[in-house]
């Protein structure tokens, strides 16, 4: 059973979004978070039904979320690893975007993970998502140092940025 979604879900066009997205949330997602869906939902329907065997369906539900994991920071390592014709990668030794390398950052995951993920509008919101910006300004700015970023080093293309919204939406 898992097995045979898990081809699905590792198709080539997997990571690209899915028109039916509405179906599971408001923000655009890719089709294997979608499909992942159905198939998690399939399984805790039937791991209701059969008692006998909810252990074992329990594992195999997280088994396959640990799979579909396994497959997103691979999509993700490709998306913001960039090639010697993208960036100075041969000078730096960096073959990620500075941000990609920067988000792994403690102190900067810190405050990207504060950022409300819904969109609220609401003045306390606002103010909430300022201050964080300013944090995060503050944050990338001693990352940065005095050290000049070459463009080369940014992640710009509006295709790896497409890509990496929605696998942020779909995650």
């Amino acid at each position: 059973f898992s097995s045979l979604n898990l081809l699905y879900l590792s198709d080539s066009g997997s990571f690209q979004e899915d028109p039916n997205y509405k179906s599971f949330t408001n923000f655009p997602v890719v089709k294997s978070t979608c499909a992942l869906m159905m198939i998690v939902e399939s399984m805790c329907v039937i791991l209701h039904t059969i008692s006998s065997h909810q252990e074992a369906f329990g594992r195999m539900i997280i088994s396959l979320l640990t799979q579909y994991y396994v497959k997103c920071f691979e999509q993700y390592q490709a998306i913001v690893t960039k090639n010697s014709a993208e960036s100075n990668a041969v000078e730096t030794g960096n073959l990620q975007g500075v941000s990609a390398t920067w988000v792994q950052q403690d102190q900067l995951s810190e405050v990207l993970n504060q950022y409300p993920y819904q969109v609220d509008d609401s003045n306390k919101n606002r103010r909430l998502r300022k201050m964080l910006c300013d944090k995060e300004t503050k944050v990338e700015m001693n990352l940065k140092k005095n050290r000049f970023i070459r463009y080369g080093e940014l992640i710009n293309e509006n295709k790896k940025l497409t890509s990496l919204g929605l696998l942020y939406h779909s995650l």
